[in-house]
């Protein structure tokens, strides 16, 4: 079964992302089966060269394309300005030496028509030590089967920066219930409970009548 991810914003945290149980492996970006999200995306890597400075990108090869767009911009910029390179649709690579030294650029490689992928990179850029607290809410059916996984994930979110604050919890659960759990989490934490992270099947509310990532089975 596919990994599903979904991604909803919060009044007082900044993202919610649940992930169904997988194995927490790393594997390059083109060796992922060809599904219909990936074909419709440019799957991008990037490598750092301190001196001289340069960032080179990777894509695996985009599919129907006449041509590949690269653009650039800051992260806390809101849209990216005019393109750094249009390149022929073959074009697997590009080399930006525009850059300098311990600033973060954020990418996009998009092709025509709509194929596109991003990218965040930079050289020597200052490590952030606290990025605040993460709730980590986990499916209980897997906290087993999973427990390797679940350490190592822990492990790697504490050494991105953030404070792990854990709670496991039912699928069958009520809404109610999980959301009282992170209220509780952020009413204690106010200025430091940045994220919720859910994995597996956790309970969340639906409104609306749409399914953005296009699985019918939960409209709302």
């Amino acid at each position: 079964m596919n990994p599903l991810r979904r991604v909803a914003t919060l009044s007082f945290v900044t993202v919610m992302i649940s992930i169904s149980a997988f194995p927490l492996h790393t594997q390059r970006a083109w060796s992922i089966p060809n599904t219909y999200a990936t074909a419709r995306s440019v799957l991008v890597e990037a490598t750092v060269q301190a001196n001289p400075p340069k960032i080179t990108l990777y894509w695996d090869h985009a599919q129907a394309s006449s041509n590949i767009v690269v653009s650039r911009k800051s992260k806390n910029d809101t849209f990216f300005p005019l393109p750094l390179a249009t390149l022929p649709g073959s074009a697997t690579r590009y080399e930006d030496t525009d850059v300098q030294v311990g600033v973060g650029y954020e990418y996009k490689v998009w092709t025509n028509p709509s194929q596109e992928g991003y990218v965040y990179a930079g050289i020597q850029i200052p490590m952030v030590e606290d990025r605040g607290i993460v709730h980590l809410v986990v499916d209980n059916t897997k906290s087993a089967s999973l427990e390797l996984e679940l350490t190592r994930l822990e492990m790697d979110l504490r050494g991105d920066g953030w404070e792990v604050l854990r709670d496991d919890v039912s699928p069958y659960d009520s809404v109610e219930n999980v959301k009282s759990l992170i209220l509780g989490h952020y009413n204690a934490n106010p200025n430091r409970l940045k994220a919720v992270f859910l994995f597996g099947r956790i309970p969340v509310p639906y409104s609306g009548n749409f399914a953005p990532d296009g699985h019918s089975n939960h409209i709302g």
